[in-house]
């Protein structure tokens, strides 16, 4: 359900800061649908996004979260892949045709992997895969374990970029800073234009902020 509450205090929290936003009405540029099932979902996809985009200058589409209207329509794991497919070549269509970002949040669930085998050898000698002192800060940056997409590998393999928001559960003296508090890490996993990079941010009444360490260990 969309936060109408949240939206506003941060509407207005960014009127007070930019008075060139004083006169504008942010929320006339924010079109909502309430999705209650994957058969909408796919409506909307399909036939009502792409006139939306046609009709209007709009830059980002967000799709909030997809995970569950999908995995609640589908009990067969081969129609669910054919649609998942299906989808995302849609999506990646729009967003190129159009020249919009789009969005879809994803939940994500921890691998069944033991931890011996989170540390097994890549097996790359390429010098951009993680080696594994960055595994083991990722592991207690994103929890106990590796995180995967709750739709499997099927979500994504139609994706282009990933990237992980989450709360650490242990405390890196050299990656964690303590101006913020509560401080969250948002992390590159998967990227065709930038590397696998991890940076920490905070969240409060007037949005997101990025923190900055001065550490030189950081991911």
């Amino acid at each position: 359900m969309f936060q109408s509450k949240r939206f506003n205090q941060l509407t207005n929290s960014i009127q007070l800061h930019h008075s060139y936003m004083r006169n504008k009405d942010l929320t006339d540029n924010v079109h909502c649908v309430t999705v209650y099932n994957f058969e909408v979902l796919r409506n909307i996809v399909y036939c009502q996004l792409p006139v939306l985009l046609s009709r209007n200058n709009i830059r980002l589409v967000i799709i909030d979260t997809i995970t569950a209207v999908i995995q609640d329509a589908f009990k067969d794991f081969r129609k669910r892949a054919t649609e998942i497919f299906s989808l995302g070549a849609k999506l990646k269509e729009l967003s190129d045709k159009f020249n919009t970002a789009i969005i879809c949040v994803n939940q994500v669930t921890s691998d069944a992997l033991s931890k011996e085998g989170f540390y097994e050898p890549l097996g790359c000698d390429d010098k951009e895969c993680w080696n594994y002192a960055q595994y083991y800060k990722q592991m207690l940056l994103l929890g106990d374990g590796m995180k995967i997409p709750a739709l499997g590998l099927s979500w994504s393999s139609v994706i282009n970029t990933r990237i992980s928001l989450s709360r650490p559960l242990r405390t890196l003296k050299e990656t964690i800073c303590t101006m913020a508090k509560d401080p969250r890490v948002i992390t590159v996993i998967m990227a065709p234009h930038a590397p696998k990079r991890a940076g920490q941010y905070y969240i409060d009444n007037d949005g997101f902020h990025g923190v900055v360490c001065n550490s030189k260990n950081n991911i």
